[in-house]
């Protein structure tokens, strides 16, 4: 690993053990849902999107777990390295941390980043690359 994803490791080692307890049942309740994005359009206004609690909660948990990371997320590339998730099993679990990051911050310019995330099963990913990790990897640095 790389002295960055050396620093990243050891925030996720110190996460306490409730916050992947959180992040499990969110998920759960997560994938019991069918819709977690609504897009409404007010009468003469702009569309906008809404999130259902359950992807709110969801995100909530996955940040808890995986907070974001300062990088230049924007000149990364791994949204497009990892296109719904594809290949970041293999992946260092790192690189799942700054995929989160990505979303989150993008999010800001780009609506509906989280909710097509959640739709194209990106963040499945990152939250299977995160448990990969504290359920195989964990500590073996």
């Amino acid at each position: 690993m790389g002295h960055d994803d050396d620093v990243i490791a050891a925030q996720l080692e110190a996460v306490p053990e409730v916050r992947w307890t959180e992040l499990l049942r969110a998920r759960n309740a997560f994938d019991a849902e069918e819709e977690h994005v609504n897009w409404l359009a007010p009468p003469g206004g702009f569309a906008y999107v809404t999130y259902s609690a359950q992807l709110t909660t969801f995100v909530a948990a996955l940040q808890a777990v995986a907070p974001v990371v300062h990088f230049d997320w924007s000149e990364w590339g791994g949204i497009a390295r990892y296109p719904g998730g594809r290949g970041l099993k293999a992946a260092p679990v790192a690189e799942a941390v700054r995929m989160f990051t990505a979303i989150v911050r993008a999010e800001r310019f780009n609506d509906n980043m989280i909710g097509a995330s959640a739709d194209d099963g990106l963040l499945v990913s990152i939250d299977n690359r995160l448990r990969q990790w504290r359920d195989e990897e964990r500590g073996a640095r």
